[in-house]
């Protein structure tokens, strides 16, 4: 959405709704979720921030705040003119991104990616056994682009350093095939191409 000068004008209340939407989800992977915080465009220096729609004249920010632990925290504020400033404190990492965003749906990707980055389980250190495994949360979209490559592609024809590369990517095939039943018609493949490819920079 662009205001009457061109400039692009991000709908918080929007990407707020996305949230809210996100909540039950998040929660049941063991998240606390904070609640939201605006800041108001017109409100008098230093401009506060509150937790009710209702205070804000004219969304300027809002923000959230995931929690899957003491050392694992994501502050997400997306900004209305098209940015966000995410904060990710992972155990001993912290991560500080200001992504550009051109609409909604990027909005809620980088905000799932925070999630998931501190929900993400550190290696085991030198005890890594045959069948440990871990569950990794993925946007549909990628697994169905993913799907359809692995499909297609030829393995023995794909460059690898280690042949357990290649065995890895034949494993990856064989849980979408076995676990997320994945669909496969050619509309919903385009879709998701679209998605996945449609905030690439390179």
């Amino acid at each position: 959405m662009s205001d009457q000068d061109g400039q692009l004008r991000l709908d918080l209340d929007e990407v707020a709704g996305q949230w809210a939407r996100l909540r039950p989800q998040w929660a049941a992977r063991g998240l606390i979720v904070g609640p939201c915080t605006w800041r108001d465009a017109r409100a008098e220096w230093p401009k506060p921030l509150v937790t009710f729609r209702s205070q804000v004249t004219e969304p300027e920010s809002v923000g959230i705040e995931l929690i899957a632990s003491e050392t694992r925290v994501a502050q997400v504020v997306i900004w209305r003119g098209g940015w966000a400033d995410i904060e990710v404190l992972a155990d001993d990492r912290g991560i500080i991104r200001n992504p550009p965003l051109p609409d909604v749906d990027a909005c809620i990707r980088h905000t799932e990616a925070a999630a998931a980055e501190i929900q993400a389980l550190p290696v085991p250190a030198g005890r890594l056994e045959h069948g440990d495994r871990w569950v990794l949360e993925l946007w549909i979209a990628d697994v169905i682009v993913l799907y359809d490559w692995l499909m297609s592609v030829d393995l023995s024809t794909v460059p690898v350093s280690h042949k357990a590369e290649k065995q890895a990517l034949a494993d990856l095939l064989n849980a979408m095939e076995w676990q997320v039943h994945v669909p496969v018609s050619e509309e919903l493949t385009d879709r998701a191409r679209y998605l996945v490819s449609k905030d690439m920079g390179w």
